[in-house]
């Protein structure tokens, strides 16, 4: 008769529980952050606002969703019927610093035309442009980093202006926005107890309860899943529970997980 061994594991720790079968608890850490706009009342024709409403720990994140990053500008030279501008952005934070558009010679491609007294306003999505491979200046980190890492935790400042087109010519003022990011702590593991066995029963049923602790870095945006793989006795748990074929996963939707019978 094989032994069943169960093992806990989370993405984000290293514990692990041998129970009857292997389970793995995974958590999506998510950032927490706060932002506000601070704005200057510098005499340009062109008053710029940027705010991060809803901020992520991926960077193109802002430049693909149409909640996290907002842009208005406001052509408040009324003698002007339209002005054609582009624009530059930054981002930094401890020992990191992002930025495009900035440097003398750049040319977007396409401009943004404004109309006098009337106010555009522009999602991360429609800034995706500014956000390509080869147009960053990137210090601290890789490129590779910005496009398909996360950002370290911490404070950081965003900022953006205007310049005219044909030009370059800075035409608003620049405008900042803060916000922070923060990952998510791991959960605490209640049940069962660490290096504990489960009997055998039948039907087979395990409880797996823990303690979240994202609600310490205040980020509303995690989740949980369980995944459960049937191993033999002399079987490495943490080969099978990477690489084996006999698994499937079970989505969490509170603090603790019922596992029913493998099937």
């Amino acid at each position: 008769m094989k032994r069943i061994i169960t093992l806990l594991t989370f993405f984000i720790s290293t514990l692990r529980i041998r129970m009857l079968s292997v389970c793995t608890l995974s958590v999506c850490t998510l950032s927490v952050a706060e932002g506000y706009a601070q704005l200057t009342g510098d005499n340009y024709p062109v008053q710029a606002h940027v705010y991060v409403q809803r901020p992520s720990l991926k960077m193109p994140e802002y430049f693909s969703s149409t909640t996290m990053l907002r842009t208005d500008l406001i052509l408040k030279d009324l003698t002007k019927t339209t002005l054609d501008v582009y624009l530059g952005w930054q981002i930094t934070g401890l020992g990191l610093a992002v930025e495009a558009g900035t440097l003398l010679g750049f040319v977007p491609p396409n401009y943004l035309t404004l109309t006098k007294g009337a106010k555009r306003q522009l999602s991360g999505a429609e800034l995706r442009e500014y956000f390509q491979p080869g147009m960053l200046a990137v210090s601290g980190v890789g490129e590779n980093v910005i496009f398909n890492g996360k950002l370290p935790e911490g404070f950081y400042t965003l900022k953006i202006t205007a310049y005219e087109a044909g030009t370059g010519r800075q035409v608003s003022n620049t405008a900042e926005t803060f916000f922070s990011v923060a990952y998510a702590l791991p959960p605490v593991i209640n049940l069962p107890l660490i290096g504990s066995e489960q009997p055998l029963t039948r039907p087979q049923s395990v409880l797996l309860q823990w303690m979240p602790r994202h609600t310490a870095t205040g980020s509303n945006r995690i989740t949980y899943s369980g995944k459960v793989c049937e191993v033999a006795e002399d079987e490495d748990p943490n080969i099978a529970i990477n690489g084996s074929q006999n698994c499937f996963t079970i989505p969490a939707i509170s603090s603790k997980l019922q596992i029913c019978p493998l099937k």
